[in-house]
């Protein structure tokens, strides 16, 4: 995998990012990013690096009082990890473009 981080991290150099409007929360810490360079470093890191997807869901959780998540794509994998992690938490999961809620 260090091949393909050094590839990505070759590629991302080059990406224009700006400070995101919404809170952006990375699997490398589990915790939120603001920063450009940071996120920029997290995205190279999360290659190599274990996933703290259970921090990533509670630290989001507890600092937006977010309760309602939503999973997009064709699994229902993260749904059911978060399910199990948190049962307080209402998860959909979304495959199809009409199944977004309006």
């Amino acid at each position: 995998m260090t091949s393909a981080k050094e590839a990505f991290e070759a590629f991302i150099a080059t990406t224009s990012l700006e400070t995101p409007r919404i809170p952006v929360y990375t699997n490398v810490t589990g915790r939120q990013v603001t920063e450009p360079e940071a996120i920029r470093s997290a995205l190279v890191a999360q290659i190599v690096s274990p996933v703290h997807f259970e921090d990533c869901l509670r630290n989001a959780a507890a600092d937006n009082g977010l309760v309602d998540f939503y999973e997009c794509g064709p699994a229902k994998v993260l749904a059911g990890l978060a399910r199990r992690t948190e049962r307080s938490l209402n998860v959909t999961s979304i495959c199809e473009f009409d199944e977004i809620p309006t």
